[in-house]
Order: structure tokens, then sequence, then C-alpha cells
């Protein structure tokens, strides 16, 4: 699903233990009939980080049900831990199992992405884009180039219900 993109989105992390960055979600419109879920998620997106020097992150991928009220977690993949000795775009490729889930109508699928980070000298910047076009995003400060801007997703839906 194409959907609607988030333009660039950046945080700043202090030097210290894990900290959350990045926490954003990704609604499809609610579904107009009933749908099920069942497989292999697949997703593909670019981190970016500006620092200066011996940084770690990781990204969460949070798949869920969402019903206007709640939110119930189907599936949540956590990527290696990446390395990024300055500043630079990083590709991250995930995947995971959903069990079988009925949607009803009106509920909607929400997909969160979460980025961590570990600093250990001075701060660091780290940002996310999700860009349907997959063109260029620059916010002024942080830009990340085209054909990395592309958060790619890969839902499995049942045929027949």
């Amino acid at each position: 699903n194409s959907g609607e993109g988030f333009c660039l989105t950046a945080a700043t992390v202090s030097v210290g233990g894990a900290q959350k960055a990045l926490d954003i979600d990704w609604d499809n419109s609610a579904f107009t009939t009933p749908r099920t879920l069942k497989g292999t998620a697949y997703f593909n997106l670019y981190l970016g980080a500006d620092c200066a020097a011996d940084s770690t992150a990781y990204i969460i991928v949070k798949v869920r049900k969402w019903d206007g009220a709640t939110e119930t977690d189907l599936l949540t993949i956590q990527s290696s831990t990446i390395g990024f000795p300055s500043t630079k775009d990083l590709q991250v490729s995930l995947s995971g199992d959903i069990p079988q889930t009925t949607f009803k109508v009106g509920e909607q699928l929400r997909i969160t992405f979460e980025a961590w980070a570990v600093i250990n000298f001075s701060t660091t910047h780290l940002y996310l884009s999700g860009q349907p076009a997959d063109t260029v995003e620059n916010n002024g400060s942080y830009a990340i180039a085209a054909a990395k801007t592309r958060i790619i997703s890969a839902i499995p839906y049942k045929i027949d219900n």
C-alpha cells in the first residue's frame, strides 16, 4: 500500500543507555470489508544517522490491529544493532510471521516504527523517511537521498476469507 507518507522525521539522542528516538505510527484506511492476515510480513527501510562517532541504533517494527481505541499486537520484530561510525544512511530489512488475524469492517492495520539508539560520544540525530515517491527528503538539517526514502512493507492477506 503506497498510502500517505510521512516526511523526514528526526530526533536527537544524548550520551547514555538505549533511548527511543523515534516512534511513528502508520495506519491504513479503515477496512470496508472483512480481511484476514496470515503469513510472513516483510519490511525494507533506511535509517539515517548524523553523529560524531561510535553510535549504535536498531529498529523495532510492530504490526498491530487498531479499532480506534485499542491496539492489539500481532508482530514485533527487531533489527540487529547497526553501528554508525559517522553520518550515513543504512538499509534495514526485517521479516516476521503474523498469526491468522481477522479484521472487521472499520478496523485498521497499524505499523509502528521505533528507532532506538545508544550514544557513546556527543549527540546523534537519527532520521527516517516514509516517502512513497522515494524522492530526496530534506528538512533543512538532514537529508536522505532519492531511492532511500521509501518504506516498503509487504503484508500477507489471505485471498479467501
